[in-house]
């Protein structure tokens, strides 16, 4: 895929599932970058997305959101975008808080696929990849396109 087409393509990554979805626009969910089975996305700080007022840290549900974004839009992704999905579980872990302030960044891999169902895994980090604030491994419902049987 040429530079030029991989900016369009996460373009409409974007303004499908970050500009279309009302949540992942409310928290201000951004895909930033994508590959063949995956993405990482980015979520910037606001106090109203804080777990208790003032406290400047993400609240959970704002963190399993970002994480379920990612792993849906990895999912997606590694469907090459000709078919939906939608969350049937998500198991999200939370090792530590988000730290004040800080931007969080969810990388998401969809590690399996089968006629139905897509299988992910996520990691939500603020500066180190390696010392998650949060995991999660989700699995998602793959709605083929049905054939035009006119």
């Amino acid at each position: 895929m040429s530079r030029d087409e991989k900016s369009a393509w996460l373009k409409r990554m974007n303004e499908g599932f970050c500009e279309r979805v009302p949540h992942n626009k409310a928290i201000g969910l951004k895909i930033v970058d994508f590959y063949d089975d995956g993405c990482l996305c980015r979520l910037d700080h606001r106090s109203e997305l804080d777990g208790s007022p003032g406290a400047g840290s993400f609240h959970f549900g704002v963190i399993a959101s970002l994480l379920d974004a990612a792993s849906g839009a990895a999912a997606f992704i590694k469907l090459k975008g000709k078919n939906r999905v939608a969350t049937l579980d998500l198991r999200v872990d939370y090792p530590v808080a988000s730290p004040i302030g800080e931007t969080v960044w969810a990388r998401a891999t969809c590690y399996q696929l089968n006629e139905h169902v897509a299988f992910t895994r996520a990691v939500a980090y603020t500066d180190d990849e390696g010392a998650p604030i949060s995991t999660a491994m989700g699995t998602f419902r793959v709605f083929r396109k049905q054939p035009d049987v006119r």
